[in-house]
Formats: structure tokens, C-alpha cells, sequence
């Protein structure tokens, strides 16, 4: 050999100086493969957006007309090709930048300097691993969008990426401990000082985001699912109302509305959009609360850490709670066969949110271990575990939220904060509001039908307030409840005439209101023959008829009877009048401008009620008053002396131990005839 240094075959450079020029060429090389990878993946996005929006204008037109548009077909299968033909390059471009990668690793160790190799394939293996983070992040969101039966050929090929990617990740992890080993004088370095060992990565050697990144994802999504579920609610809204246009629409005429048929039908549509993206949006949103807890657990900041992910798993429970409540809600308002569907995935996302509800009460109970050095904490103390959680997994109200008192007479001071912040309204927090307590009801009677109805009164005895509701929101007992149809007594007859009228002097004491209060009962003017008629909303009218010898019956009648008794526009006219009346008083007591007292609720009696009411001769038989029935024509005095009749029922109830508003069927019957007894022994 000639002098020291070695020269390399048919060239005049060194071996050192061929090192690193190899060196640099392999860096050009990567240079010009990563700049043609991010210029090819950012015209496939661009080919691929305009691929999806002409085949979804085909689709939309073809279900409007029944054909194909030419020119739009053409233009999707172009797109469609030109798609196809960008993956290709893309694919390729993609496999020579991992060779460049390799390529530059390899000529950099060639080269001799054995420092400066360590510091540049740390560099390029970070480089590598924040590619990877974002080439697999890419890839497993577009598998999950895109696992369609269409798209099932590139579903495959996507997943089979996904797999290399997740080996990539963990070769990175290998080369990154072994040159820091390297670093280190072949001693493996403390978990504490190989910040490439684990840095943002989870035990499942996949990526997750830093902190600060997750909590940006978790504010996002936590918004757009608000949005989301707000324009949700509207359309539905829309639909439903749309929807009971049509069938009455239908009911009355035979036919459908053209305008607003189609109407409902785009309303539908819109509603079913709408479902898709918010069933996104909360998969988003469960994704990005556990993406948060993992990126505080894996910063290392142990205190902070615990104090972090409690703070998220209270609110994922109270996130989870609401949920929960509204699926049931909505799960028990619509388990009708034809949302047998709906009904299925409520159910299932319910089951769902139970399971989410346990883990996280796990999830608590650890973080409280361990804060409290590795002891279980008293029960007392963990307020997280069984925090407004009953012993089937779900959520219940306090006490205090059901109108309770506590024994020393104050109201519990959690009130406000067991609130959802997003509730608006409800009768308990209307009646909250305005400073009241529980809105008791009772119920009054049902009737079976489709759908089957239940009358339920609200308000003390003197502002009682009824309304006619959906039997499935109420637990009717139909052993002791009353069922009204077979109580009422208007429609009685002997020998094919109404055995009761207005010889029975009949009084309104309440009117059954339908959810749209007392305007939907307001007269309908009637229109001449052949003319649309528009129908009475259906309603019950409690009805007190005088049976002679001091005897009276309650009942609910139908409107039908009322008519019947006052006539057809006075019957309407008198239902309306007592229904403001009533609604009047029961609005005052809400206010407080009304007192609770044990008078009986009666509707105030209207001149529509006393049409064709004739006055009795002087020695005809006395009706029995009750307290809070007046007439409106007469003036009563100041002061009123209590009659006989009413000393003995006083007297009577007293030894029985019973109000004369609670009275019962029997009692009155009861009553009865002990006075009958009276009078008669009186008289002899």
C-alpha cells in the first residue's frame, strides 16, 4: 500500500471522506422523499373531498328524479380514478421514505463518528416517531369513519398499515433503548432519564397527545356535542309537530297535504342526519376524555396527576349522568312499536352508560387509595364512589331535590349543586324557582283507549288543577284506581232517554285539561254546512249532579254530555269559562296569593253553566251547598250563620276523624243517611 491512507476502488476519496459524502447524499435523499410524501398526501385530501361531494350528488339526485345525472356521473368517475391513481404514487412514496430513513440511519453509523451518530439517529428516530404518531392517528381515524361494506377493499388495506405502523412504533422504542444504553456505557438509564423510552406513549405502545393537546380536543368536543344535541332537539321538535299536522290533516280529510307531507318527510331526513353526527359527537367526546386521563397519568406528576383525573372523572359522572337521564327519559317516552329501532339503541347506549358509570366508580375509588397512602378511605369520605348513585348503578335525586325537608326544617344546601347545569325546566325546578315547595299530584281517574289517558290533579283542594295526560307517564293501578268511563253517569238511559239533565242542576267543579291548557279548549265557532269543521280537542269535565233528597254524584263526563245539557255553543263556552277559573286559582296559589285550606275544589259556576236552570218553587227540596260553591247572580251577607245540616257534618266528620274535603263515595253515602235519620227524628 501507498502512504496511510486507504483510497476506495477506481475513485481518489478516502474511506472516511466516502462516508460522509454518503452521508450527505442520504440526507438529500430524504430531504427529496419527504417533501414529495407531504405534497402527494395533501393531493390526495384534496382528490379525495372532491370524490366525496360528487358522489354524494349523485346519490341525492338519483333519489330525487330516479336517473343518474350525466355530467356529474362523469365527473365522479374521473375523481374516482384520479383518486386511485394518487394512492398509488402515494403508497410509493411512502415506502421510500421509510428506505431513505434507513438509508440515512445506516450511512450516518458508516461514518465513523460514533458521538455524532448516536446524536443524529436520536434526532432522525424522534423525527421518525412523531411521523409515525401522525401517519397512525390518521389511519386509525379514517378506520373507523370508513368501515363501510363500500369501502371494505381499502378498510383492509388501511388496517394492514395500521398493524406496520404499531411494529414501527415499537422497533423506534427498541433503537431508541439501545442507543441510549449506548449513551449511557451499556447500562440500561433510569426510567426517569430515557425520556425517549416513553415519552407521550401509553402502556399499549400507541400514541397518545400531551397534555395541554388533549385537554384542547376534550373543550372541543365537549362543544360541539352541546351544539350538536341543541339542533337535535329543534329538529325533532319540528318533526314531531309536522307529523300531528298530517294525521289530523289525514283524520279529517282522507287525504295527505302535499306541502306539508313533504315537509315532515324533510324534517325526518334532517332529524336522522342530525342522530348520525351526535352519535359521532359523543364517541368523540368518550375518546377525548380518556385520551386526557391517559396524557395527565403519563406526566409524570403523581399529586397533580390524582388532583387531575379526579377532577375529570367527576365530571365524566356528571357527563354520564346526563346522558343517562335523557336516554331513559326518552326510552320511556318513545317504547312504541314504531320506534321499536330507536328504542333498541337507546337501550343499548343505556346499558352502556351503566358500565361507564361502574368504571369510573373504580376508577375513583383507586385514585382515593392511593391518595390516601394506599389505605381503603372511610366511606364518609369518598364522596366520589357512591355520590347520587343508587344500588342499581344509577343515578338518583336527593331527597332534598324531591321537595323533602331535612328534621330541623331546612332545605339541604346541595340543592343547587346536584342542579345538571344544563337543565332549562321542569315542574320541580319551576316550582323551585319561585320559592314553593313539591308539586304534588294525585290521580283522579283513567280511561283506556288508544292511547290510554289518566287525570291528574294538582294544587290543594281550593286551587285544584286537572289535566289529562299520557297514561304511560303515570303508574296507574287499575285495582283501585277510578276508571271514569264506567263511573260517569251522563250517558245513562231508560227506555232510550238520557235519564240525567238539567233537572239535575249539573255543576263543573273541574275541567281536565289536555297539554295545551285552557286555550285548547276555547270555543270553536261552528261553519255552515259542507264546510270543514275543525274537531274539539278531546278533554273530561268533572260534573256534580243533584240525585234529590240532598243526594249528589261526581263524576267525569265527556264534552258530548255538556253539550248535551246546555247546548252545543253554551256547553263549549261554560267548559272554557270553568277551565280560566280554575287555571286562575291554581296560578294564584303557585304565586302565593292564594292559601291551602281543606275547601272542596270546585270550578267557579259561570252564566254558561247556568243556562236553562229554572228556580224552584218556595217547599221544594234544598240543594246542598258546598263551601266554596257560590252563585254569581246572588250577593251572600257578611256574615252567614252555618245551617244545621252542615253542624251535623261537622260533628259527623270530627267523630270519624276526617276532613269533609276527603270524603270518600262511601262517606257521602254514609253521611247521608245518618242525616236522613236525623230529619226524621227530628220531625217526630
Amino acid at each position: 500500500m501507498e502512504g496511510t491512507s486507504k483510497k476506495r476502488k477506481d475513485t481518489n476519496m478516502t474511506i472516511p471522506e466516502q462516508t460522509a459524502k454518503n452521508e450527505r447524499d442520504a440526507k438529500d435523499d430524504l430531504d427529496v422523499a419527504k417533501a414529495n410524501r407531504i405534497v402527494l398526501r395533501t393531493e390526495a385530501e384534496k382528490r379525495k373531498r372532491l370524490y366525496t361531494t360528487l358522489k354524494a350528488e349523485v346519490a341525492e339526485y338519483v333519489k330525487e328524479t330516479g336517473s343518474e345525472p350525466t355530467n356529474i356521473t362523469k365527473q365522479r368517475d374521473d375523481a374516482k380514478k384520479e383518486v386511485d391513481e394518487i394512492k398509488s404514487d402515494l403508497k410509493e412514496w411512502e415506502e421510500k421514505y421509510s428506505a431513505a430513513v434507513e438509508n440515512y440511519k445506516k450511512a450516518r453509523e458508516n461514518n465513523g463518528a460514533d458521538d455524532l451518530a448516536v446524536e443524529g439517529n436520536l434526532a432522525i428516530l424522534r423525527e421518525y416517531l412523531a411521523e409515525t404518531k401522525t401517519v397512525h392517528g390518521n389511519l386509525a381515524a379514517r378506520y373507523k369513519a370508513e368501515k363501510t361494506p363500500e369501502l371494505k377493499t381499502e378498510v383492509k388495506i388501511q388496517q394492514k398499515r395500521l398493524e406496520v405502523t404499531k411494529e414501527d412504533i415499537q422497533k423506534a422504542k427498541n433503537e431508541i433503548k439501545e442507543l441510549k444504553i449506548k449513551q449511557n456505557d451499556g447500562e440500561l438509564p433510569d426510567i426517569t432519564e430515557d425520556e425517549d423510552v416513553e415519552e407521550n406513549l401509553g402502556d399499549d405502545g400507541l400514541f397518545v397527545k400531551n397534555e395541554r393537546d388533549a385537554k384542547d380536543d376534550l373543550d372541543v368536543a365537549k362543544g360541539n356535542r352541546l351544539d350538536l344535541r341543541n339542533e337535535a332537539e329543534k329538529r325533532k321538535r319540528l318533526y314531531t309537530t309536522l307529523k300531528a299536522e298530517v294525521a289530523e290533516y289525514v283524520k279529517e280529510t282522507g287525504s295527505r297535504p302535499t306541502n306539508i307531507a313533504k315537509q315532515r318527510d324533510a324534517a325526518k331526513k334532517a332529524v336522522n342526519e342530525i342522530k348520525t353526527e351526535l352519535n359521532e359527537a359523543e364517541e368523540t367526546y368518550s375518546e377525548a376524555v380518556e385520551n386526557y386521563k391517559k396524557a395527565r397519568e403519563n406526566n409524570r406528576a403523581d399529586d397533580l396527576a390524582v388532583e387531575g383525573n379526579l377532577a375529570i372523572l367527576r365530571e365524566y359522572l356528571a357527563e354520564t349522568k346526563t346522558v343517562h337521564g335523557n336516554l331513559a327519559a326518552r326510552y320511556k317516552a318513545e317504547k312504541t312499536p314504531e320506534l321499536k329501532t330507536e328504542v333498541k339503541i337507546q337501550q343499548k347506549r343505556l346499558e352502556v352508560t351503566k358500565e361507564d358509570i361502574q368504571k369510573a366508580k373504580n376508577e375513583i375509588k383507586e385514585l382515593k387509595i392511593k391518595q390516601n397512602d394506599g389505605e381503603l378511605p372511610d366511606i364518609t369520605e369518598d364522596e366520589d364512589v357512591e355520590e347520587n348513585l343508587g344500588d342499581d348503578g344509577l343515578f338518583v335525586n336527593d331527597l332534598s331535590d324531591e321537595g323533602f325537608e331535612s328534621d330541623n326544617g331546612n332545605k339541604s344546601n346541595k340543592d343547587d349543586e346536584d342542579i345538571d347545569p344544563e337543565d332549562i325546566w321542569s315542574p320541580a325546578l319551576a316550582r323551585k324557582r319561585a320559592g314553593l315547595g313539591k308539586d304534588v299530584f294525585r290521580i283522579e281517574g283513567f280511561r283506556d283507549g288508544r292511547p290510554a289517558k289518566v287525570i291528574t290533579g294538582r294544587g290543594p283542594l281550593n286551587a285544584l288543577s286537572f289535566r289529562l295526560e299520557n297514561e304511560s307517564d303515570y303508574a296507574v293501578d287499575r285495582k283501585t284506581d277510578i276508571d271514569i268511563t264506567k263511573n260517569r253517569i251522563g250517558d245513562e238511559k231508560i227506555g232510550g232517554k238520557f235519564q240525567y239533565g238539567k233537572q239535575n242542576l249539573p255543576v263543573i267543579q273541574g275541567v281536565a285539561l289536555p297539554p295545551g291548557g285552557s286555550e285548547s279548549v276555547k270555543p270553536i265557532p261552528k261553519v255552515p254546512y259542507g264546510t270543514f269543521q275543525q274537531r274539539a280537542v278531546p278533554t273530561a269535565i268533572k260534573v256534580k249532579w243533584w240525585l234529590g233528597n240532598n243526594q249528589y254524584k261526581k263524576c267525569w263526563e265527556t264534552r258530548s254530555t255538556i253539550r248535551r245539557v246546555f247546548g252545543r255553543a253554551q256547553g263549549d263556552i261554560a267548559i272554557y269559562e270553568a277551565a280560566i277559573f280554575q287555571e286562575k286559582r291554581y296560578e294564584e296559589w303557585l304565586t302565593g296569593h292564594r292559601g291551602d285550606t281543606d275547601r272542596s275544589p270546585s270550578a267557579q259556576p259561570s252564566s254558561s253553566q247556568n243556562v236553562g236552570k229554572t228556580k224552584k218553587k218556595q217547599g221544594g227540596p234544598k240543594i246542598k251547598k258546598e263551601p266554596a260553591e257560590k252563585e254569581p247572580a246572588e250577593k251572600e251577607p257578611a256574615e252567614m250563620a252555618p245551617s244545621a245540616m252542615e253542624i251535623f257534618e261537622a260533628r259527623w266528620c270530627k267523630r270519624r276523624n276526617i276532613t269533609p274535603a276527603k270524603m270518600t263515595m262511601a262517606d257521602d253515602f254514609e253521611f247521608t243517611n245518618d242525616w236522613q235519620k236525623f230529619e226524621k227524628a227530628q220531625k217526630a
